[in-house]
């Protein structure tokens, strides 16, 4: 989770804010590569949230939806 939390954050590729409640939300690709060849091994869609008032992650899952 925290892998996927981190490249939802760090760099989405769609975001969401929410200013009544205060939380936005981000949808990502998470790649994993192998260390030795470069290639890529595995991909898929990452959704986190989290609360802007705070800093604090609310959730954070595989997902295949472009919303929150």
């Amino acid at each position: 989770m925290a892998a996927t939390a981190g490249v939802a954050i760090t760099w989405p590729e769609i975001t969401f804010n929410n200013a009544i409640s205060n939380k936005k939300c981000g949808v990502a690709d998470a790649y994993f590569i192998d260390s030795q060849t470069g290639a890529t091994l595995y991909v898929f869609q990452v959704m986190a949230s989290w609360a802007t008032d705070s800093d604090k992650l609310i959730n954070s899952f595989p997902s295949t939806s472009l919303t929150c």
